[in-house]
């Protein structure tokens, strides 16, 4: 299995703001989007597979989407595989506007590692965790 620090910089598609494909079947490796009209009431945001550097392009389009925005922002991270400091720093960098802002900020069903991350720089009171299902053990 080849860890995400291995993996070689591939050419990227225009429309999916910089996301580094799959080689063998041409999918990207994570995402960051802004899901549109599932919660009318609040900004929804989907992290999936590898939240690295090579989404710093989708994690500023979401970002500048949502301060313009109004209501609480629900960081969905049930399917993240892998998350470097880049990553972290867009959930944190959305945690501190929600309070700069009175917004209330939650991340729903993050996997453990991502939970060990938030709590090994010392974000575990600020940053608001829901659970629908039992956090991994991994």
């Amino acid at each position: 299995m080849i860890d995400a620090d291995d993996r070689v910089p591939l050419p990227t598609e225009p429309a999916l703001a910089g996301a580094p494909f799959d080689p063998d079947d041409g999918r990207p490796w994570g995402g960051i989007e802004l899901v549109q009209g599932s919660r009318p009431d609040a900004s929804e945001i989907r992290l999936w597979g590898d939240v690295d550097a090579s989404l710093r392009d989708q994690a500023s389009d979401v970002m500048a989407r949502v301060v313009l925005r109004t209501g609480p922002v629900v960081i969905g991270a049930a399917d993240v595989d892998f998350l470097d400091s880049t990553g972290l720093a867009f959930v944190l960098q959305l945690v501190k506007a929600g309070e700069e802002e009175g917004r209330e900020v939650v991340l729903l069903d993050p996997p453990q590692h991502m939970t060990d991350l938030v709590s090994m720089v010392g974000m575990t009171d600020r940053v608001a965790v829901r659970r629908t299902v039992p956090a991994d053990a991994g």
